[in-house]
């Protein structure tokens, strides 16, 4: 627990993109995944699971829809696109290869893992979900930014509940950090550079998230039920 609790403190105490310059940042993030690595070669962490791939884990594509529901909401409201340079998206790709391995290590690997060893799935899933969109809380920086950071947690919290789900169903790890790779670089690299309406914005996103919340729900049964007869007949 205190190695998880050194990760978080690393990874959102000391960062903040307006006043660390890029490269620092790149380099301290590099430095955590190599010390979460480090953590979890010496047995002092749970392991990263990587399992071969199964058929269950193309039940999991449609929830890639979900990070273009902001790309979606900006060419109804007909948002135009703010062009950036090549070396912009370079480097913001780059920072997000790291902050979704970063990420997925210290909330799937480990902390979901850990929580899985003493609760049943369902409530480790929430339960994790919960500390990582907590966690993004901290963003918050003065009373202007109180409302972001709180859509901020609500969004993260829902991603978290996906990742979660999809590592504790897949085995692969690869998949959660794909899946929150992608959600990034949409949001954070292309969907923010168009304009669009507010309105529709709250509309699109409620409307994805009920569907994808039913999705989910309708999968997770179906696949315990699966497991519960697997297991039954294991028993047998």
């Amino acid at each position: 627990l205190s190695h998880f609790l050194l990760c978080i403190s690393f990874y959102y105490q000391f960062f903040s993109s307006d006043v660390i310059p890029y490269f620092i940042e790149i380099v301290l993030r590099v430095l955590g995944i190599f010390y979460i690595l480090k953590l979890i070669k010496d047995d002092s962490l749970p392991g990263i699971k990587e399992e071969k791939f199964k058929p269950v884990c193309l039940l999991f594509i449609p929830f890639f829809i979900v990070p273009f529901s902001n790309i979606i909401v900006s060419k109804i409201s007909n948002g135009v696109y703010m062009e950036a340079g090549v070396i912009y998206y370079v480097k913001q790709i780059l920072l997000m290869v790291l902050v979704a391995i970063g990420e997925e290590l210290v909330f799937r690997s480990v902390l979901f893992s850990f929580l899985e060893e003493s609760m049943p799935e369902l409530k480790a899933i929430i339960i994790s979900s919960l500390i990582f969109g907590g966690v993004h809380l901290l963003s918050i920086g003065n009373l202007a930014s109180i409302l972001p950071a709180l859509l901020q947690a609500l969004y993260s919290f829902g991603i978290g509940l996906i990742c979660a789900f999809i590592y504790a169903k897949s085995k692969k790890f690869s998949i959660t950090v794909l899946f929150h790779f992608t959600f990034n670089v949409i949001n954070q690299v292309v969907a923010s550079r168009f304009s669009y309406s507010i309105n529709l914005f709250y509309i699109v996103n409620i409307c994805v998230a009920a569907f994808f919340a039913i999705y989910g729900l309708i999968l997770y049964f179906i696949l315990r039920k699966r497991d519960f007869d697997v297991t039954q007949d294991l028993v047998v």
